[in-house]
C-alpha cells in the first residue's frame, strides 16, 4: 500500500500531467476565453511548481530538454551558466539546480516586445516568454544585453538590482580601405528578408530615385515566398532604378560583401520598445565595411549615427520621405560619412565589447566558487 507522501507524489504527477494537457489544448485554441485560460495557467494555474511556466515551456520545444540533458553531462562543478536569450533561461536555471554556479542571462532583444507585429506571436508566444522572464530573471546574479536602450528597459521592468550591462553585438574588427564613392552611389541592405524591416517602403520608395542610385538587397528568406513578393513589388513599382537582388553571403564574409556598395540601409517601423532599443549587429558591419549608414530614427540608432556622424537619420518611412532622404545624398556626403564610420569601426569592435563581458565573467564566476567554497568548509574549520 502506498504511504501519504506516495499517494501526493502520484497525485501531483496526475495533476501536473492534467494541467499539461489542457495548456496544450488552450494553446491551439483561438478564442478569446481560450486566450484569458492559457494566460492564467501561466501566471497562476501552476504555482505550485518550481516554475509557473514549466509545462508549457518545455513541451512548446523539444530541442530544450536535449540542452538540459546536454549541460548535465558535464563532470564537476561550473562557475558559469551564460544564459543565451529567453528560450535558454529556463535550462540553466535547471542545470543549476543540479550542478550549482552563477547565471548571466545575456538577452539579445528585448524578447517580450520582439515580434509585435505578428499576431500569432503576441497571443500565443509571448505570455510564455513573460512567465519565462518573469520568474527567471531576478533569480540569476546578472543581465547583459545589446543596447543601452534595451538594458535601461530590462532593468526597469524586472526591477533590476543590479542594472543590465551592455554588451553590443559587434564584430571582430576588420580593416577596410577607403572606398571613394563614384557617380553612381549603391545602397545596401544586408540581412535577412523579413517584414518588419522597412524593405517594402525602401522598394516602393525607388521609383522616386534619380537614376544615379542603385539598390542592393542581400540576404536569406526566411518566410516561404517572401523574396518573390519583394520582386514582384520591384516590378510593380516600374522603378527607373536599378534594384538587385544578391545572393546571401557567408556570415564571415559579410563585411567583405558589403564593401561594394556606399551606404548600408536599415529601417525598423515604429512597433514598440524592440524597434526603439534595436542595435543590430548590421550597423557594425557596415561601419567595419567603411559604409555611409541610412537608418529610421528609432532611439539607439539615431543616437549612434548623430554621435559618429555617419550617416543620415530618416524620420519617417513613407516612400516620400526615403526618397527626398535618398536624393539629398551627394558623393561628397557619402565619402565624409565614410570616413566617419571607418573611424568608428576602430572602437566598434568585438575585441573592445568582450572585454566587458569577460571582465563580468570573472567577476560572477569568482563569486561562485566563493560561495561554493564557504558551503564545503566544514563548521568550526579556519
Amino acid at each position: 500500500m502506498l504511504s501519504i507522501a506516495g499517494q501526493l507524489k502520484k497525485v501531483d504527477r496526475r495533476a501536473a500531467f492534467a494541467l499539461h494537457r489542457m495548456a496544450a489544448q488552450i494553446r491551439n485554441g483561438r478564442s478569446l476565453t481560450d486566450r484569458i485560460l492559457y494566460y492564467a495557467y501561466l501566471r497562476f494555474g501552476a504555482a505550485w511548481l518550481p516554475d509557473r511556466y514549466a509545462f508549457a515551456y518545455w513541451r512548446s520545444d523539444p530541442a530544450f530538454q536535449g540542452f538540459l540533458d546536454t549541460a548535465l553531462q558535464r563532470t564537476g562543478p561550473v562557475d558559469l551558466w551564460i544564459a543565451n536569450d529567453w528560450e535558454m533561461l529556463p535550462v540553466a536555471l535547471a542545470a543549476r539546480r543540479e550542478i550549482g554556479g552563477a547565471i548571466l542571462y545575456d538577452s539579445h532583444e528585448y524578447a517580450v516586445g520582439q515580434f509585435m507585429s505578428n499576431e500569432a506571436w503576441r497571443k500565443w508566444k509571448r505570455p510564455l516568454v513573460k512567465a519565462v522572464e518573469r520568474d527567471g530573471v531576478r533569480q540569476v546574479e546578472a543581465v547583459s544585453s545589446v543596447s543601452p536602450g534595451v538594458c535601461r528597459a530590462l532593468t526597469s521592468k524586472y526591477a533590476l538590482a543590479r542594472e543590465a550591462v551592455c554588451i553590443r553585438n559587434a564584430p571582430a574588427y576588420q580593416r577596410s580601405a577607403f572606398s571613394p564613392t563614384g557617380p553612381v552611389i549603391k545602397l545596401l541592405y544586408q540581412g535577412v528578408l523579413a517584414r518588419g524591416r522597412g524593405l517594402e517602403e525602401l522598394i516602393a520608395s525607388a521609383k522616386h530615385w534619380e537614376p544615379r542610385f542603385i539598390l542592393q538587397i542581400r540576404g536569406p528568406e526566411t518566410q516561404p515566398g517572401y523574396l518573390a513578393s519583394l520582386r514582384r513589388l520591384a516590378a510593380d513599382a516600374g522603378a527607373g532604378v536599378d534594384i538587385r537582388f544578391l545572393k546571401p553571403a557567408p556570415f564571415r564574409e559579410l563585411v567583405a560583401a558589403a564593401r561594394d556598395a556606399d551606404v548600408g540601409v536599415m529601417l525598423l517601423p515604429h512597433q514598440g520598445a524592440q524597434q526603439e532599443y534595436a542595435l543590430p549587429n548590421k550597423i557594425f558591419e557596415y561601419m567595419m565595411a567603411g559604409l555611409a549608414l541610412c537608418v529610421s530614427d528609432s532611439e539607439e540608432m539615431a543616437k549612434l549615427v548623430k554621435a559618429r556622424r555617419n550617416g543620415i537619420v530618416i524620420g519617417s518611412l513613407t516612400p516620400d520621405a526615403l526618397a527626398e532622404a535618398v536624393n539629398a545624398l551627394t558623393p561628397g556626403a557619402v565619402d565624409e560619412y565614410k570616413r566617419a564610420s571607418l573611424a568608428a569601426a576602430e572602437t566598434l569592435n568585438w575585441e573592445n565589447e568582450q572585454e566587458t563581458l569577460l571582465a563580468l565573467c570573472r567577476e560572477l564566476a569568482p563569486h561562485w566558487q566563493e560561495q561554493r567554497a564557504a558551503a564545503e568548509t566544514p563548521a568550526g574549520a579556519e
